[in-house]
Protein backbone atom coordinates (compact mmCIF):
# COMPACT_ATOMS: atom_id res chain seq x y z
CA UNK A 1 0.00 0.00 0.00
CA UNK A 2 2.69 2.07 1.33
CA UNK A 3 5.11 1.92 -2.03
CA UNK A 4 1.80 1.99 -4.28
CA UNK A 5 1.24 5.43 -2.84
CA UNK A 6 4.70 6.93 -3.27
CA UNK A 7 4.41 5.16 -6.77
CA UNK A 8 1.13 7.31 -7.68
CA UNK A 9 3.12 10.17 -6.14
CA UNK A 10 6.25 10.25 -8.10
CA UNK A 11 3.67 9.37 -11.39
CA UNK A 12 2.10 13.25 -10.68
CA UNK A 13 5.49 14.91 -9.86
CA UNK A 14 6.83 13.57 -12.72
CA UNK A 15 3.55 14.33 -15.50
CA UNK A 16 3.24 17.71 -13.75
CA UNK A 17 7.22 18.14 -14.47
CA UNK A 18 6.75 17.28 -18.05
CA UNK A 19 3.73 19.50 -18.17
CA UNK A 20 5.77 22.39 -17.31
CA UNK A 21 8.91 21.55 -19.12
CA UNK A 22 6.40 21.59 -22.29
CA UNK A 23 5.29 24.79 -21.78
CA UNK A 24 8.23 25.91 -20.70
CA UNK A 25 9.69 25.05 -23.81
CA UNK A 26 6.89 26.59 -25.96
CA UNK A 27 7.57 29.62 -24.16
CA UNK A 28 11.18 30.05 -24.26
CA UNK A 29 10.85 28.94 -28.24
CA UNK A 30 8.77 31.91 -28.75
CA UNK A 31 10.76 34.06 -26.96
CA UNK A 32 13.65 33.28 -28.77
CA UNK A 33 11.68 33.58 -32.14
CA UNK A 34 10.84 36.84 -31.38
CA UNK A 35 14.37 37.91 -30.35
CA UNK A 36 16.16 36.41 -33.47
CA UNK A 37 13.64 38.43 -35.99
CA UNK A 38 14.33 41.47 -33.70
CA UNK A 39 18.24 40.82 -33.80
CA UNK A 40 17.92 40.36 -37.35
CA UNK A 41 16.09 43.56 -38.08
CA UNK A 42 18.50 45.23 -35.34
CA UNK A 43 21.73 44.03 -37.45
CA UNK A 44 20.25 44.77 -40.80
CA UNK A 45 19.81 48.38 -39.59
CA UNK A 46 23.26 48.57 -38.34
CA UNK A 47 24.69 47.21 -41.11
CA UNK A 48 23.43 49.67 -43.42
CA UNK A 49 23.49 52.63 -41.53
CA UNK A 50 21.71 55.70 -41.99
CA UNK A 51 21.27 55.66 -46.49
CA UNK A 52 18.04 54.00 -47.16
CA UNK A 53 19.31 52.93 -50.59
CA UNK A 54 21.09 50.46 -49.46
CA UNK A 55 18.25 49.13 -46.99
CA UNK A 56 15.85 48.75 -50.15
CA UNK A 57 18.94 47.36 -51.52
CA UNK A 58 18.94 44.42 -49.28
CA UNK A 59 15.40 43.33 -49.93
Amino acid sequence: QCLNAVLCQRSVYISLFLYCKFIINIVVSSIFVQFSSVLELFLSVIDTGPSDGQYLNRF
